[in-house]
């Protein structure tokens, strides 16, 4: 194997140097921020030095100003084929040396080069469990709009931190109704979500607040307790509760209250990984042909698991996000992940059991102050106006 040092300005440029003598096919194995001396040092960015290799088994590559020709699986060799898996190896062993250091707290080279500020908000975004992609996607971006000066200023570099979190997602706003016409909205979600609770501070919002008419529906024919919890929320705001048994009976009940202006719909919860149970719903939510789908999760859930959710719960299409129990969680990144993973608008946020309060509508900036900040305290002035 043959190995090189380089010295770049950027990964891209080690990477140019790197194929233009080794051939196309040399990998990295090795980064670190350069420690060049001297005055001028403070007034530009600084660079990186990287360690590149090629296998000398491997037959050199043609200088890459040449067209790159992919062979066909027909002209690979057997040596070949045992070459590249060999550097598939080197490189998966490489990235997952990176991954170690980066578990035991040591910062990757490719952040530190970045500046003080900037690495000590990608280390707190890592913590809030944002994944590191994403957290290195958001201080790259401030790292490239800011000038070196600027870098240095703590109160610049926060608030553009926080404007790049806001960017990453999208924010439904209040929930709008049009005169004339009817809103039929379902909530849907796993169990111990807090759908129940949500929708009747939901219903509080719109019939108490906003004086909306409100209708109450349920499909929630599984547990025990549900009927009666939102036929009794439903009494105190003045509002009645009817239970579909089957799509067909909800559908004649949604068109029995067009005269509403919103029309809410509770469902059971279900596991994700119940098929049946999930087309079972979607068998109830098809029925309605106009209709807003709303899918609630909790803030407090791991990021793969908000991920398979999302997966596995699109048998219906999904208009937004709701995430709850905020206040059970001082770890906000999984939710900026997931909803700039899904591409879908954030509804609502909700942060305990009192209804009709505790429940906000979602913000960006909202978001970027609890993974910024790490802490709750909704002020009064951020009740939900939906």
């Amino acid at each position: 194997m043959r190995i090189k040092k380089f010295a770049a300005k950027d990964m891209a440029d080690a990477m140019r140097q790197s194929r233009r003598e080794l051939g196309r096919d040399a990998i990295i194995l090795h980064q670190k921020r350069s420690q060049e001396g001297g005055f001028w040092r403070n007034f530009r960015r600084p660079g990186i030095e990287v360690l590149a290799a090629i296998d000398a088994d491997y037959p050199e590559s043609p200088p890459i100003a040449k067209p790159d020709i992919v062979p066909s699986s027909r002209e690979l060799e057997d040596g070949d084929r045992r070459a590249i898996r060999e550097i598939q190896r080197t490189v998966i062993e490489v990235q997952n040396a990176i991954d170690r250091m980066e578990n035991t707290g040591e910062l990757p080279s490719r952040v530190t080069q970045f500046g003080d500020h900037l690495a000590r908000t990608y280390r707190q975004l890592v913590d809030q469990d944002v994944t590191r992609e994403l957290a290195f996607d958001i201080v790259d971006k401030v790292f490239k709009s800011l000038s070196p000066q600027a870098l240095e200023n703590e109160a610049r570099v926060r608030s553009q931190v926080q404007e790049s979190i806001e960017s990453r997602v999208q924010i439904a706003g209040p929930l709008r109704v049009v005169p004339g016409e009817s809103r039929t909205i379902f909530l849907i979600g796993p169990t111990g979500v807090g759908k129940t609770t949500t929708l009747a501070k939901m219903a509080a919002s719109f019939s108490l607040y906003e004086q909306r008419r409100v209708a109450l529906l349920t499909t929630d024919t599984y547990r025990i307790a549900a009927i009666p919890q939102l036929r009794t929320y439903g009494e105190i705001m003045g509002l009645s509760l009817d239970v579909a048994y089957s799509p067909a009976e909800l559908r004649d009940l949604v068109g029995r209250h067009q005269d509403k202006d919103i029309i809410l719909v509770d469902t059971p919860g279900r596991s994700q990984h119940n098929r049946a149970m999930l087309d079972e719903m979607a068998e109830f939510v098809r029925e309605v042909s106009s209709r807003t789908v709303y899918l609630a999760i909790a803030a407090s859930s791991r990021y793969s698991d908000m991920v398979d959710v999302v997966d596995h719960f699109g048998v219906v299409p999904v208009d937004g996000l709701i995430f709850t129990k905020l206040d059970e969680t001082s770890t906000y990144g999984p939710v900026l992940s997931l909803a700039a993973e899904v591409g879908k608008p954030i509804v609502y946020f909700t942060n305990g059991q009192d209804v009709p309060h505790d429940i906000e509508v979602a913000g960006g900036a909202r978001l970027a102050e609890l993974i910024l900040g790490g802490a709750l305290a909704v002020s009064e002035a951020e009740q939900p106006t939906a």
